[in-house]
């Protein structure tokens, strides 16, 4: 069986960069000035957008939805077309100006995720503020490329970076390529 895994690393406009000097020579020598980046979009902006993004693609079966570590949603019952209803408790919550949020979708109504959604508002200033994890899709480069055209249409973005999929077999397969190699050269 092929697995196709990708990623989409998305850099969004309005990132303002901030720079916190080390105070004294010696945190100055071991671990210098820290810098991060923030991000000007709100918690209840992302999770509108994001939203937006995935029910008008049809990936509205959401196995989990958490906020700074906070699980708001988890679907235990495995229940289809909650992502709404997930949604609305998240909307509950009060918002942070420093967020984590992470959504967890199963688009192939197979009970496994397929789609892992992060954002984190305050980052390294060298990391993606939001990252798309896709997995074992049908139509999988189809399906890639829909995604990233929907997160350019929905968020302002400066960078959506599809880095390239990995096809590979299951280790079984492999391992039995091996075998009839080491036996053809007996």
């Amino acid at each position: 069986m092929e697995y196709n895994e990708s990623n989409i690393n998305v850099t969004l406009k309005g990132t303002k960069t901030e720079i916190e000097k080390a105070k004294g020579w010696f945190k100055k020598l071991f671990s210098g000035d820290k810098e991060w980046e923030e991000e000007n979009l709100t918690q209840g902006a992302y999770l509108k957008k994001i939203y937006d993004v995935c029910s008008e693609l049809g990936y509205t079966n959401i196995l989990s939805l958490t906020i700074n570590d906070e699980v708001v949603y988890e679907d235990s019952e495995n229940t289809d077309d909650d992502f709404e209803k997930a949604i609305k408790l998240a909307f509950e919550k009060q918002e942070s100006k420093d967020y984590t949020i992470a959504i967890s979708l199963d688009t192939t109504n197979d009970e496994e995720e397929n789609i892992l959604i992060t954002m984190e508002s305050k980052h390294d200033s060298s990391d993606y503020p939001l990252k798309i994890q896709v997995s074992n899709m049908e139509n999988f480069e189809q399906k890639l490329e829909e995604l990233g055209n929907k997160i350019k249409e929905h968020f302002e973005t400066e960078e959506v970076e599809i880095e390239a999929d990995e096809e590979s077999e299951s280790d079984d397969d492999e391992d039995d390529s091996e075998d009839e190699e080491s036996e053809d050269t007996e």
